[in-house]
């Protein structure tokens, strides 16, 4: 017969089960072990945003990249701590083309152009012969390089 801390316990007289406060101590720290574990097994989402920034500024580049081929005229990649803008040349000047992207938590270095390195801010123009670059951004301890290869692709890597 089970009792409790004021006598016998009334579920056990009219026939009902029930459960002791250890069992149900024993329980929730199951639980909580549970819950701590899966919390610990999820992605950081400052860090998955800062990847998707990466990822996002290097297709902008890209996409450069791939106007200036099909369509024969210059297109421009401005990156800098405010974010990256495409830039079409358009009677001598360059005005933007779509919408500028931010680069939200990533701290964007200025780009290396042909070996020469530039201050942020620094258009860097796809044309006829593809520019050899490298901008550098970082966030949280981890290390993004976007590069503009010989052959006119362009790279996103994640640096050590």
């Amino acid at each position: 017969m089970r009792t409790s801390a004021t006598g016998r316990c009334e579920a056990e007289r009219a026939g009902q089960a029930g459960f002791t406060l250890v069992e149900i101590l024993v329980a929730l720290a199951i639980v909580a072990i549970l819950a701590g574990g899966v919390a610990l097994t999820l992605p950081d989402p400052a860090r998955t945003a800062q990847q998707a920034t990466a990822q996002a500024l290097h297709a902008q580049a890209a996409s450069a990249a791939r106007h200036a081929r099909s369509e024969a005229q210059p297109w421009a990649w401005q990156v800098d701590a405010d974010g990256g803008r495409l830039l079409v040349a358009a009677d001598g000047r360059w005005q933007a083309a779509g919408k500028p992207l931010s680069s939200s938590g990533l701290a964007v270095g200025g780009p290396e152009i042909d070996g020469v390195r530039r201050p942020p801010g620094s258009a860097i123009v796809f044309a006829a012969v593809p520019p050899i670059f490298a901008v550098d951004l970082q966030g949280d301890g981890r290390r993004w390089r976007i590069a503009g290869q010989p052959n006119g692709r362009v790279t996103l890597e994640q640096l050590p």
